[in-house]
């Protein structure tokens, strides 16, 4: 149905760019136009609305039609296809690579998870200690006439938290995945995804 040169549609998309291809590509298709025996989809021609007929007559259309959608019934150039399936490709090679056993050669060197454990030691090592309060400069935590600290100060400590919060969180993650390693915890999505960049 068309609302003010716009069509009104029950689902939702997000993306402005999203919705302007949805709405460019469903042009085509629901129009007036649309119900003349002439009116095709595509330059090719492969792609019309059936003419008015018998149930039979429709699923004879439906049976000639491509068995793989050509971009060009989406109004696209057909290196779209290529696009996509180099995408397709690179996603299977992913997957593939991606449950590659972990283990290493025969050549003597060291296998990916004594590695990955080297990696775990040296940055554990390279992580500092949280930030204390009692270890800042006196002057910057005095209370003014008010009794409240200044500002920056509040600033200061919000920061030294969440600082804090982030070098905990480091130094639980290198643990958990030093565990995984060795099998006394499940290796997560999160942990592998670390393992793999290590």
């Amino acid at each position: 149905m068309f609302v003010t040169g716009h069509i009104n549609y029950g689902g939702r998309v997000t993306d402005d760019q999203d919705r302007r291809c949805l709405l460019t590509t469903l042009e085509k298709y629901f129009c007036i136009d649309n119900l003349n025996d002439e009116y095709v989809y595509s330059e090719s021609e492969k792609y019309r609305a059936p003419t008015y007929g018998t149930a039979q007559s429709y699923r004879d259309y439906i049976d000639q039609l491509p068995e793989e959608e050509l971009p060009e019934v989406f109004g696209l150039h057909e290196n779209a296809n290529i696009a996509y399936q180099r995408a397709e490709s690179d996603q299977m090679v992913a997957k593939v690579l991606s449950i590659q056993p972990r283990v290493g050669g025969g050549g003597g060197g060291l296998t990916p998870d004594q590695i990955v454990k080297q990696k775990i030691e040296d940055i554990k090592v390279r992580v500092p200690e949280n930030l204390e309060r009692s270890q800042g400069l006196k002057d910057l935590f005095k209370k003014n006439a008010n009794g409240l600290l200044p500002s920056l100060t509040t600033v200061l400590l919000q920061e030294i938290e969440k600082f804090n919060r982030l070098l905990n969180a480091i130094r639980k993650s290198l643990t958990d995945l030093d565990m995984a390693i060795d099998g006394f915890i499940l290796m997560s999505a999160d942990l592998d995804m670390m393992y793999m960049s290590l």
